[in-house]
């Protein structure tokens, strides 16, 4: 009887092992993943990721999201949590791919990037390319940044000052912004308004140089030898040095923070002290905290138009930790959030048909949804980081534009000069 028992169950126990997961057997018996923490470090409001966890975890139940909001209070920082091993993955500027010789980027290849291959045609021209290096991809982008143009509405129609066309272009810009200006060296005061608030240490005159056709160096990307002697780099250089002398329509450093102690013309922007200036699409409004909020009414434009249809803009994406040991989940969940234009927070969503959504345009509104689709084709990244000879480069000519504007003296035998003392940079 035993025997026949025995034979029995290893008949059940054989049948059971036939049907396998196709079978019967298969209700309730799918393997499930090991439950999985992903540790995501994100700065402190880019980003709904509180609501977007939860709904990826309702999603993918074995993977939970464990976020970092980054301030930037008491020296905390993307960095710091990336350089601790704390974090698995973190989303980031293009700052990022300054990290990669210490080993703090974890490579993606082209297996693990095949889930990206039917959307990766859908992304704005050079945003993949710009989280790449030699041909190896760090980043996934999170959402891109553009520089923009804003005027004061505000003050326009307080002056009876028409607000200028959407399509303008560089002289446009400069008479309105003169009709708005209430600034001179003899008459100083923190109430008048400031035509076109500027700093000369800021991207405003690389701005006015790429905008005119110009250049400092022959590649961003790989700088081969400086062009500061360009022609078209010393007029555009001049244009703007000519802003703070000919025209004051803008004051200097050291009169701004006379007038503005706290911030100089930063200040003046977010107390309304400002008829135009230059600042990040994402800067929109201000920080939205308290006195940082732009304390008057404003509209966004796209930069007015030069010798050179281009914007200027920045990158953030979504990369790996080197420390991770979950890639695989994390870019699971990069997948998922590249399919949400809300992910992309306060920036611009990567993804051209994203930016057609209408969910997003209705987020938007309609005047900064014209803005969107008005973005010139061309946009000019900046870099993640900056080669030696960019940075010689770069501290070469900002220093010959404090010089022009300080001495008021022409661009042309300063900017000379200059790239002259560049030609060892290069050796």
């Amino acid at each position: 009887m035993r025997q026949v028992l025995q034979r029995i169950i290893a008949i059940v126990l054989l049948s059971i092992l036939a049907i396998g997961p196709s079978g019967c057997a298969g209700l309730g018996v799918t393997a499930t993943p090991e439950p999985v923490t992903l540790k995501f470090a994100v700065a402190e409001g880019s980003m709904p990721i509180q609501r977007l966890a939860e709904e990826f975890h309702a999603k993918y139940p074995w993977i939970t999201i464990q976020y970092y909001e980054v301030g930037y209070s008491g020296g905390n920082s993307i960095e710091q949590w990336v350089r601790s091993g704390g974090v698995d993955l973190f989303r980031t500027s293009r700052e990022a791919m300054g990290w990669i010789d210490d080993g703090l980027l974890k490579p993606m290849d082209d297996i693990q990037l095949d889930d990206f291959s039917e959307i990766r045609s859908d992304y704005y021209s050079g945003l993949w390319d710009a989280l790449a290096l030699e041909g190896v991809q760090y980043g996934v982008p999170a959402g891109m940044d553009v520089y923009v143009a804003y005027v004061n509405t505000q003050q326009a129609q307080a002056l009876g000052v028409d607000l200028p066309k959407d399509d303008w272009d560089k002289i446009e810009f400069y008479e309105f912004v003169k009709s708005l200006n209430g600034w001179n060296p003899s008459g100083m005061s923190e109430s008048s308004l400031i035509g076109f608030c500027t700093d000369p240490q800021s991207m405003d005159p690389l701005v006015y140089v790429y905008s005119h056709g110009g250049t400092i160096v022959d590649s961003i990307e790989d700088p081969r030898q400086a062009t500061l002697d360009d022609p078209l780099t010393i007029e555009a250089t001049q244009s703007y040095a000519d802003l703070f002398n000919r025209d004051q329509l803008s004051p200097t450093r050291e009169v701004a923070r006379k007038l503005f102690p706290r911030g100089g013309v930063y200040e003046a922007e977010i107390r309304g002290q400002c008829g135009a200036w230059f600042n990040w699409f994402s800067e929109r409004g201000g920080s939205g905290t308290g006195m940082l909020s732009w304390q008057n009414q404003w509209k966004m434009y796209n930069l007015p138009h030069d010798n050179r249809d281009m914007a200027m803009g920045n990158v953030e994406g979504y990369y790996l930790a080197g420390s991770s040991d979950y890639p695989e989940e994390a870019l699971v969940f990069i997948r998922w959030l590249s399919d949400r234009w809300d992910a992309a927070g306060t920036l611009i969503p990567p993804r051209i048909s994203q930016q057609q959504d209408d969910g997003y345009r209705e987020s938007l509104g309609k005047e900064l949804t014209a803005v969107v689709d008005a973005f010139p084709k061309e946009v000019i990244f900046l870099p993640g980081s900056y080669t030696p000879e960019l940075e010689a480069v770069g501290t070469a000519y900002f220093k010959a534009v404090g010089q022009i504007i300080a001495e008021d003296v022409p661009a042309d035998g300063v900017l000379k000069e200059a790239q002259d003392s560049l030609r060892s940079a290069f050796e």
